[in-house]
Formats: structure tokens, C-alpha cells, sequence
């Protein structure tokens, strides 16, 4: 394998993210970008310039949508559902002629973009700090059954953390029961319309709540000198996000969350 220069690390996730987006456009699918990708748009017309991933965020009903009309080779989707071996809750496009390493841990798919999924969450607090711990802990269960075990504990410095792992990993619990169980309880509360909805399938924000009508209306932003979508009220969702997101952090603060190796195939 080949190791890829370092400034593909940029340029394959956004060609990924062009044909995303244009297979979405194409398909009336509604999605915008999210997190740090829409900070990124709203404050440098692209990238942040110490950042490198890409996110997008889809309605569950899009989301849904998109994965039972989409189908590529060249850039394939992944989520829980579709692919026994996917370690994290968030779906993912990804290019199919790369693969990378994490923290010392190797992933079972290349470069990509990440696709979060928004669904209504419960109004009453405890019910929701009760339903959310349940699926964090089921999401970490799958992450370390689908981790290598060495490169899994190479990440976490204390003994402690280290039981942990390896007490997750002997857990008799087959991936797919995991799984399923995870996918059904994000989904819990999308019978009927609650005015709040939040993002279960992540690892960095599963407590972030939202009113459900930021999701409901979109707007052309640009980034990377391409046009994409994103949610109309993009200003209350950043703030409610990071603040006053228009002020740079300090220096020391301005680097990448990300520590990968990746290659061509």
C-alpha cells in the first residue's frame, strides 16, 4: 500500500462530499452540513484551516431515503445496518480506494465524510438521560467488539480503561444484536412529534438537544468554492453548538482532533 499525501486528506473527503451532494440534489434528499464543516463554511468559505473531516447531517426520513436509493462503487455507504464490522454509530460515505488507521487501530473503510442522523428525542429529562446513556453504552459496546484489542488498548493510558475493554470485549453479546438494538432505540420516539431532536448516533454529542424546526428548512452556503446545503437557522445551531463560533480559539488550541495514517489501496 501507498501512503497518501497529506493534502488528499483533504481533497478526497471533499470530492466525497460533491457526490454526495449531488446525488442528494439529484433526489430531492434534504441534508446539510454540520458541525465543524458548517462552522467551517459560515466562518472560512471552506475548511478550517486546522480541521480536515468532513460532517453532514440528515432528517431520519432522508436519511432512510438516501440509503435505499444510493449505491456506489467507487464511494460506497456504511452505517450499523448495512456492515457488521462498522465501528462507529454514524453512517459513512467513503472512498473506496483508500484505507486508514486511527489511533493505531485499522478501519475497515477509507477516507470518507460522516453522515449523522437527526431523531426526536423525549421532552421529559430523565427519560431521555436514562434512554441516551443506554444506547451511549451499546454504541461503545459495538465500537470495542469491532476494535482490534491491541490497538484498542494502545489508546487508553490507565488500567482502569483497559478493564474496561476487555471486559466490553468478553461481553457474550453478538455484534448484531448490538447492533439492531442500537439502530431501534435512535428510532425510539419517531412515532409521533416531540419539538425536540438530537443526534443518539454520535460519540462526541449524544446529549445536544435541538428544536425540530431548525431541520426543516435549508439554504445554499459555499464551501471550498462549491455550493451545498444547510439548515436556514445554521447561526442558532452553531451557537448552541460552540458559542460565539465567529471568534478563532486561541493558538494553542487551533489543531486537528484527528490522528490518522491512510493509503491507497
Amino acid at each position: 500500500m501507498k501512503e497518501i499525501e497529506e493534502e488528499a486528506y483533504k481533497r478526497i473527503p471533499f470530492e466525497i462530499l460533491v457526490h454526495f451532494a449531488d446525488f442528494c440534489e439529484k433526489n430531492n434528499i434534504r441534508y446539510s452540513l454540520a458541525y465543524g464543516t458548517l462552522l467551517g463554511a459560515i466562518r472560512h468559505k471552506g475548511f478550517i484551516p486546522w480541521d480536515d473531516d468532513i460532517d453532514v447531517i440528515m432528517p431520519r426520513a432522508d436519511y432512510e431515503r438516501f440509503k435505499a436509493l444510493y449505491h456506489s462503487e467507487r464511494y460506497p455507504f456504511s452505517d450499523i445496518t448495512v456492515n457488521k464490522h462498522h465501528l462507529n454509530p454514524m453512517g459513512k460515505v467513503y472512498n473506496s480506494n483508500t484505507i486508514f488507521s486511527s489511533n493505531g487501530i485499522m478501519r475497515s473503510y477509507g477516507l470518507f465524510i460522516d453522515v449523522f442522523v437527526v431523531d426526536n428525542f423525549p421532552t421529559n429529562v430523565r427519560e431521555r438521560l436514562r434512554w441516551q446513556k443506554w444506547t451511549r453504552f451499546l454504541i461503545f459496546l459495538n465500537f470495542t467488539k469491532n476494535s482490534d484489542m491491541k490497538g484498542l488498548l494502545r489508546t487508553r493510558k490507565r488500567f482502569l480503561g483497559k478493564v474496561k475493554i476487555l471486559l466490553h470485549k468478553l461481553l457474550p453479546v453478538p455484534r448484531t444484536f448490538i447492533q439492531k438494538k442500537i439502530s431501534m432505540l435512535s428510532q425510539k420516539y419517531n412515532g409521533s412529534p416531540t419539538g425536540l431532536v438530537g443526534i443518539t448516533m454520535s460519540r462526541d454529542n449524544p446529549f445536544d438537544t435541538y428544536p425540530s424546526d431548525l431541520f426543516e428548512e435549508y439554504v445554499d452556503v459555499e464551501f471550498e468554492g462549491r455550493t451545498f446545503k444547510a439548515i436556514r437557522q445554521y447561526d442558532k445551531w452553531l451557537r448552541i453548538c460552540y458559542g460565539d463560533y465567529m471568534q478563532l480559539p486561541p493558538i494553542e488550541k487551533r489543531v486537528g482532533k484527528h490522528r490518522i495514517t491512510a493509503y491507497y489501496k
